[in-house]
């Protein structure tokens, strides 16, 4: 397979009949003929971030968990975000003397702020890149490989597309995390995105199936009626009954059994996170 190639998702049914999407990716071989188990947890990672798994009305997503440990039942979010820096207005620009063409798999970028912490190779890869503004504004990619970064160095990170339009010098470009890499159980107000619940324990930096649609165990932190919308981003690692606040609780899924008053408890919920 050639060096910059790439394939979209693809959908391979085993014979178990699960349902297995893989995201863009060129690695190679995928294991496509192994019956993914949800409940299977790893220290080496065996899909792409992000991979998909449908069995029956349930789905789950391939995620590496943060760096503590998920109790089962754990309603999980998004990593917190590694640096503002990454997401600033202008935190990184295209060099004037090697703008991006269009075409091209690779970009120069230079580093407006000292990011000396998260800077390690590979950090960003499988995330996104985004411009947010000026030259290829409204643009995203996927990132496939980036170098550690040091302080304002020059660094060239290599994406799974080639760019539709030429960036300059004028390009604001902000980085992303792979939303499904380095995951953490839900903070009592949320630093990340509301993604899904363990549905087993799940060991410190292990991939894992995340669940994030269809029938839930998920611990509940108080009393939710049956067929109540479930929230997360009042509790940490734990769901409440849902308010009218939507702008800082976010809701998962709704009550499919009622949901008691000991806080920790296990409760069916219906996910909708995919």
């Amino acid at each position: 397979m050639p060096t910059n190639s790439k394939s979209y998702t693809r959908k391979v049914i085993n014979e178990a009949g699960s349902v297995l999407l893989f995201p863009e990716t060129s690695e190679s071989p995928l294991r496509q003929a192994l019956d993914a188990d949800p409940y299977a947890i790893s220290a080496i990672q065996l899909f792409p971030l992000g991979t998909k798994l449908v069995r029956g009305e349930r789905t789950y997503r391939y995620a590496l968990n943060g760096g503590t440990g998920l109790a089962a039942g754990a309603p999980v979010q998004g990593a917190a975000a590694l640096n503002a820096a990454f997401n600033a207005d202008v935190a990184m620009t295209v060099p004037a003397a090697t703008p991006a063409t269009a075409g091209t798999f690779k970009i120069s970028v230079t580093s407006t702020a000292t990011l000396a912490s998260n800077s390690s190779a590979g950090t960003f890869n499988e995330g996104y890149l985004v411009v947010n503004d000026q030259t290829g504004k409204g643009s995203c990619y996927k990132i496939k490989d980036q170098p550690a970064f040091s302080g304002t160095s020059q660094n060239i990170i290599t994406l799974y597309d080639s760019l539709a339009i030429t960036l300059d010098a004028t390009s604001q470009l902000g980085f992303i995390q792979n939303p499904y890499k380095n995951v953490i159980a839900t903070a009592a107000v949320l630093t990340g995105a509301p993604l899904g619940v363990a549905p087993r324990a799940v060991t410190a930096s292990y991939y894992f199936w995340l669940q994030t649609g269809g029938v839930a165990a998920v611990a509940t932190h108080t009393t939710i009626a049956v067929g109540g919308f479930v929230m997360v981003g009042t509790t940490a690692a734990q769901v409440d009954p849902a308010v009218t606040d939507v702008k800082t609780y976010q809701i998962i899924g709704y009550a499919l059994t009622p949901g008691v008053s000991t806080a920790g408890e296990m409760f069916l919920v219906f996910l909708i996170l995919d």
